[in-house]
């Protein structure tokens, strides 16, 4: 039917049953069941044709407030979360996943002060630690873990500087349009360089 990307399957960690978003969704909560799972479900689409998403890294588990209303923060040590959390990912990566997409949760572990989707910090971990090469797509902009203290004119820009390669608007046509200018702007004006751009149209 021409469907040749989804946003799945969901790599987080079941880690608390207060967790208000993820839900049936988890497919466990032991590390390395999820990462074979994962990974099967991973090459099960990409052999069919379909580039698959791993999400939402680093790890959405363990939180106890939906980011499409705020933004979780999860204090972890970063021991557990690039020991633990990350497993599954990197099985993901193992399984040459299409695409990663980043999660709207705070981890001051790993970056004290921004959320996962406009962390260099983190996203440098996804590139370096992991060793990931293809796209990393953020979470929808429009969710209120962002929007509440960032414009979504701003978030955009911040994501691509950060080193997200697509940016995720979902149903705004205006917001789209918005972040669209503010990513034009922000090349213009030297903030973001063209070679950032170029590297993400390539990936």
């Amino acid at each position: 039917v021409g469907v040749t990307l989804n946003l799945a399957p969901v790599l987080d960690l079941r880690v608390g049953p207060e967790n208000p978003v993820l839900g049936e969704r988890c497919l466990g909560e032991d590390p390395a069941s999820v990462a074979a799972l994962g990974a099967a479900l991973i090459r099960g689409m990409q052999g069919a044709g379909v580039a698959a998403t791993a999400k939402h890294f680093p790890g959405h588990g363990g939180t106890a407030v939906d980011s499409h209303e705020a933004l979780p923060v999860i204090s972890a040590e970063a021991a557990w979360l690039t020991g633990t959390a990350l497993a599954p990912f990197r099985a993901a990566v193992a399984a040459a996943v299409a695409s990663i997409m980043t999660a709207h949760v705070c981890y001051p572990a790993l970056d004290p002060d921004l959320p996962a989707t406009l962390s260099s910090r983190v996203l440098t971990l996804l590139r370096r630690a992991l060793g990931f090469n293809g796209v990393a797509i953020t979470d929808d902009l429009l969710m209120q873990a962002i929007t509440k203290t960032w414009p979504v004119e701003e978030a955009a820009v911040m994501a691509l500087e950060g080193g997200a390669d697509a940016v995720l608007l979902a149903g705004d046509a205006s917001a789209q349009g918005r972040a669209l200018a503010a990513v034009e702007a922000a090349v213009k004006a030297g903030r973001i360089p063209g070679a950032r751009l170029a590297e993400a149209a390539a990936r």
